[in-house]
């Protein structure tokens, strides 16, 4: 679609959508007995003057033939209301023509630029716009069939922002939190943070890593450090575990940012996460036990090997940057749960209207809503006089109220205009009425 959008500025481009088009350029210079075909063989000019003797179109450039514009313009455009019953002049004499002229400008593109151009920019924003319509209409096949997120693959999308610990084991086991909330247990082995990152000896990166137990009843915490290279060395003999044992369904770790060393801490400690309520939480139709008990082993290992120990003020520093962190990523989840939210309406209304569009029939019930708005509606007030700029009669914008205009009181004294003549009448009519009365 987007090489059809650019193909637009080629002359005779609007000669490949067919009727009401006509079969050759129309510009000043590219239609048939133009400029150009009387200038001779000057710059080229006399071969597409013969070609035209001939009854061939003139080979200015090569157009290219438009599959997918074409049927959004038969489709849309000339069923617009309106435009359907334009006349073929409109099309052939100012619509072409236009086209045509602009192409044989040789405005300079976006490459010769070195810079997007508004032509290219507003090309752009119709192809995201109509490939909407186009992939519904349209449906694609193969490898270039569009990407539909399913549950599965939101519900990973919504594991990066999971918030605590304890938002994270509701999104992602919520049949096992609710029957942890019934049991008034926490539903998993530990609680884990990783507080602090700093260069190590080695040059490469620590981690502060506390963890409390809280399969235990006094529930210790524990604080260790461990260095990026025994992350990679942990994540190794999980893999190899699950090679042997099979999958238990535990994430990969995050790999190091280029030319950035590690990921952050906060990116480690979603991991960590997430490696104990997956197997604090396994898979049901998990068949080998050893390797599920294997991996429990490592775990345990690497967050409780070789404690550090702290004195009570680190203790409640840490605990006190754990708490901050936590904070943060809740407010990050909500911003995503309204963003999500959000976007879902969004997608719901524009779908609904996309639909409606495409079935012809939104159009429709606007302009029969508009035609059918009685005329009555008008306010009469606003007709009456003519203003400046106005003509006599036309309709304007009514700035009176809705309600209707209070009467004026009508009074023995006329209110015509101060005019002999009016004064007389008046008189007159006042005078016929009295003796009615009489």
């Amino acid at each position: 679609m987007q090489r059809e959008w650019s193909a637009l500025g080629q002359i005779g481009e609007l000669a490949m959508f067919g009727e009401p088009f006509l079969p050759h350029p129309t510009g000043p210079l590219s239609k048939p007995g133009g400029k150009a075909a009387a200038a001779g063989g000057l710059f080229g000019f006399g071969k597409k003057k013969d070609a035209e003797s001939k009854g061939e179109v003139p080979e200015w450039e090569k157009p290219l033939q438009p599959i997918i514009l074409d049927y959004e313009f038969f489709r849309f455009i000339l069923q617009f209301p309106g435009l359907n019953e334009a006349p073929l002049k409109f099309w052939q004499e100012r619509i072409q023509p236009f086209f045509d002229s602009f192409a044989e400008r040789g405005f300079s593109t976006t490459r010769e630029r070195s810079e997007i151009t508004k032509r290219r920019l507003l090309s752009l924003a119709f192809t995201r716009i109509l490939g909407t319509y186009t992939s519904t209409c349209v449906t694609a096949l193969g490898d270039s069939s569009p990407l539909r997120p399913d549950a599965s693959l939101m519900k990973r999308v919504d594991s990066l922002f999971p918030g605590t610990q304890e938002n994270m084991f509701r999104l992602l086991f919520r049949s096992k939190a609710a029957q942890a909330k019934r049991d008034g247990k926490p539903g998993y082995a530990s609680w884990v943070a990783i507080v602090e990152s700093y260069e190590g000896r080695d040059g490469g990166e620590d981690y502060t890593i506390l963890t409390t137990v809280l399969a235990q009843k006094d529930r210790p915490l524990y604080a260790v450090v461990r260095s990026w290279k025994a992350f990679e060395s942990f994540a190794d003999k999980l893999d190899r575990i699950a090679e042997r044992h099979g999958d238990l369904g535990l994430p990969a770790l995050p790999p190091e940012v280029e030319n950035d060393g590690p990921p952050d801490r906060l990116t480690l400690q979603r991991y960590l996460r997430l490696v104990v309520l997956g197997l604090s939480n396994p898979p049901s139709k998990l068949d080998d036990q050893q390797g599920l008990s294997k991996a429990r082993v490592q775990l345990e290992r690497f967050l409780l090997d070789k404690p550090e120990k702290l004195s009570n003020r680190d203790r409640r520093d840490l605990l006190k940057t754990a708490e901050r962190d936590d904070r943060k990523l809740e407010r990050e989840r909500r911003l995503w749960i309204k963003a999500g939210a959000r976007i879902r309406y969004l997608r719901t209304t524009w779908c609904q209207y996309r639909d409606a569009l495409i079935a012809g029939e939104e159009l429709q019930q606007s302009f029969a809503l508009l035609k059918n708005i009685p005329r009555s509606t008008i306010c009469r007030r606003c007709t009456a006089t003519p203003r400046s700029g106005r003509a006599s009669g036309s309709p304007t914008t009514c700035t009176s109220s809705s309600s209707p205009r209070p009467t004026r009181p009508r009074s023995s004294t006329c209110s015509s205009p101060s005019t002999s003549s009016s004064r007389t009448a008046c008189s007159r009519r006042r005078c016929a009425s009295s003796t009615r009365r009489s």
